[in-house]
Order: C-alpha cells, then structure tokens, then sequence
C-alpha cells in the first residue's frame, strides 16, 4: 500500500490548563506536506458564533471565503458539513501514536480543507498517526502530527 505521509503543524489556544479549539478571534497557521515533498502553509481564523440546530458553533473562516462550522465536545471536534446537514469528527485534541481519524470523502482535498464536501459522501478516508511531538510553528508551541493514509 502507497503511503501518503502528511505533517500538519497546528497551533491551540491555551486557557486555564484547558484547551478550547478556536475560540473567536483566534488565528492559527499549519503546514501540508504534499506527496511531491513540498510544503504549504495555510492560514485560518475563528471568526464568530453561529447556532445551527440548536447547538453552538465556531465559524471558521479560510482564506478562499468558505466557512466551516466547529464544535467541541471534550477533546473531540466536530464540523458541520453545510450541505448535507450532518456532523462529523474531524479531531482529536488528546491524541495518541496509532489512533485513526476517519473523515467522509467526496469530492475533496484531504490535504487542504477535510471540511468542504460539496457533493454527495462516497467513501471515507482513514489516516493513522505515525507519531506526535512538540515543535515551534512561526515563534508557537505547536503539536506535529505525522500521519499516513490507511
């Protein structure tokens, strides 16, 4: 099987000892490792709070203009996929070496944005992660992930 490795560098907001994913007002920056070996850095910020369906979400807010809608239950976010209307995981804020994440599939990029399914789920994409360490991201304590495709 292909391995597909990819090194995503996140930066989290820390408050009181407890980790809150994009709290508004929030940016943060990670890095994709694409097959080819080169790397791209991308930009997001948390731009306000929206409530869909009675539960409170994170609007997120990449630079292309779409929005994705997070949540937080514990360590686990979910996102909201706007146009078939359900939630699904999309981290863990608490990983461990050899967890996978499954996100749906579509027509999609995993490697930009998981988030923007604009068509119908057909498949499910599974990444393993290979391992976990602390680095510095633009001058901030960062966790890096090292993943491959399962």
């Amino acid at each position: 099987m292909k391995n597909i490795i990819l090194i995503i560098l996140i930066w989290f907001t820390f408050l009181s000892n407890a980790q809150e994913f994009a709290p508004v007002g929030a940016r943060w920056y990670y890095e994709v490792q694409k097959n080819n070996g080169q790397r791209v850095e991308y930009e997001t910020w948390s731009s306000s709070e929206i409530t869909i369906n009675n539960k409170v979400y994170r609007k997120v807010a990449p630079p292309e203009g779409f929005s994705i809608f997070f949540r937080q239950i514990n360590d686990t976010i979910l996102w909201y996929n706007q146009w078939n209307q359900s939630e699904y995981f999309f981290f863990d804020l608490n990983p461990a070496v050899g967890d996978i994440w499954k996100y749906p599939s579509s027509t999609i990029s995993l490697t930009r944005y998981p988030c923007r399914i604009t068509g119908p789920i057909t498949d499910t994409i599974s990444l393993r992660i290979e391992s976990i360490s602390d680095t510095l991201f633009n001058g901030s304590p960062s966790k890096k992930f090292i993943f491959s495709k399962k």
